[in-house]
């Protein structure tokens, strides 16, 4: 079950219940950022516009199932309700207006702020209600129009500490939650980017879209991934898709040795030395295989995505498995900048860093017993001396609309080999990808999809 929480990423409350005019009954005033037009947000498993316009382009919402079922939420006074949310004012210059039945995943932006109406500034007017409302009445004592069985947001939503940040309250004092489900039952990352929190530390996950793929191929020196604008497309940096080994004599100062790559439509390379591998490898149909490297590489046309991590965990194991490296053991539990590839129990994988020094032990904890994971491959974090190491990631932040950088190091460093979650053109089929030598050409034939992602590299390339 979902709490019910505000629904904008900053909580900056403006006019809240009790007021004049439109604010005598119960009803808040968010503002967002106040730096431009801010955007509600789908918050929990689905939200359906059930009704709409209304007035000053008021647009109705309910949670719901995948089917479109409305269900409770976790109100903050402790009850759980059937409840709709009414929302006015957006102008809809940047989200696309609600169609009446159309279902949102938790995530997606749902409505915008706007000055459309009687409305001074840039907000949006939040009201809700228990059960299902599609309109309102006018209410001569109060001289409103409002919905039947409206509630306090006061007094039934949250503050959700994982998604929003407290800009003012006007004076209200909310009850906060750390995330979006209910403590006492199954918590799921949710598609698209998710921000957690461990403590004072924020972890990001980027959880693959049902209708996604993953896939990986080669940007050697693609330098500013900041440039790209495509919100199909979610780029990771550094994923770690090198074989880590310790040998005497050729490891650099933090003991690691960077072997041959292994890459969907880039160099695929045996490697020659098979001693002290370690690998986590999803195939095209969904097979996920890890651990210690057996020294044979096996049909890497049917490759979706491997790479060699420092270290996998997995609820299967008594242990987690680590490579050779130098520290050894002590990466398991020393505070390092910690970069994952992982996979729930339902069959989702996940892509993240920490914003934060935390030990692999305590991020492996921390999603198990959260988000009931069954495996996660931790990549090349790293610290020298405190300072952050090469764990970063670029990738499309749906809540600014714009590429960001959730990085611990130079956010500008060059990349070798990306990890991309993708969603196709259509229906189209995904072609097998071949080896080949030059991986950019192999790409522009093999994946119509990446066309203009290449382009645009090349295009950074010239410049620089």
């Amino acid at each position: 079950m979902i709490n019910l929480c505000l629904p904008m990423k900053v909580i900056n409350v403006t006019q809240a219940s009790g007021g004049s005019y439109s604010h005598s009954n119960n009803c808040l005033d968010l503002a967002g950022e106040d730096a431009g037009i801010d955007f509600a947000f789908a918050l929990g498993d689905y939200w359906k516009c059930i009704s709409g316009p209304w007035g000053s382009n008021t647009y109705f919402f309910t949670a719901t199932d995948s089917k479109g079922k409305p269900v409770e939420v976790h109100c903050a006074d402790g009850i759980n309700r059937v409840v709709t949310v009414a929302m006015t004012h957006a102008d809809f210059y940047y989200v696309v207006k609600p169609t009446i039945g159309r279902i949102y995943k938790s995530g997606e932006a749902i409505y915008e702020e706007g000055v459309h109406g009687k409305a001074t500034g840039n907000h949006i007017h939040y009201e809700v209600a228990e059960g299902l409302q599609y309109g309102k009445h006018w209410d001569a004592s109060y001289g409103v129009y409002r919905m039947n069985g409206e509630l306090k947001p006061e007094s039934v939503c949250y503050i959700c500490d994982s998604f929003s940040k407290v800009k003012s309250t006007h004076g209200i004092d909310f009850r906060h939650c750390s995330g979006i489900y209910t403590e006492d039952t199954y918590m799921e990352l949710f598609d698209g980017m998710n921000w957690l929190k461990y403590g004072d530390i924020t972890l990001t996950a980027y959880q693959q879209p049902d209708d996604w793929q993953i896939g990986l191929f080669n940007a050697e020196k693609l330098t500013e991934p900041n440039k790209i604008d495509r919100p199909d497309l979610l780029f990771i940096e550094k994923s770690g898709n090198d074989f880590f080994q310790m040998k005497s004599g050729q490891a650099d100062p933090i003991g690691t040795v960077y072997g041959p790559r292994v890459c969907c439509g880039g160099p695929v390379d045996e490697p020659t030395n098979s001693e002290s591998y370690l690998y986590y490898r999803l195939d095209k149909d969904g097979t996920v295989s890890m651990g210690d490297w057996d020294g044979v590489y096996k049909d890497p046309t049917n490759i979706q995505m491997m790479c060699s991590p420092q270290m996998i965990f997995n609820v299967d194991w008594a242990n987690p498995k680590y490579a050779p490296m130098a520290g050894g053991m002590g990466i398991l539990n020393a505070p390092y900048y910690q970069a994952y590839f992982g996979r729930t129990k339902k069959g989702k994988f996940f892509k993240g860093v920490t914003k934060g020094r935390l030990s692999a032990r305590a991020v492996w904890a921390y999603f198990r017993e959260n988000y009931d994971v069954h495996d996660m491959a931790f990549m090349d974090g790293g610290s020298v001396e405190g300072k952050p190491g090469s764990a970063q990631q670029w990738y499309w932040n749906p809540f600014d609309q714009k590429m960001d950088c959730a990085q611990a190091s130079n956010p500008v460093r060059a990349t070798r080999d990306i990890l991309a979650f993708y969603k196709p053109i259509g229906s189209t089929p995904i072609p097998d990808p071949e080896p080949v030598i030059d991986p950019i050409d192999d790409l522009k034939k093999e994946n119509e999809h990446l066309k203009d992602i290449i382009k645009r590299a090349k295009e950074i390339l010239d410049e620089a």
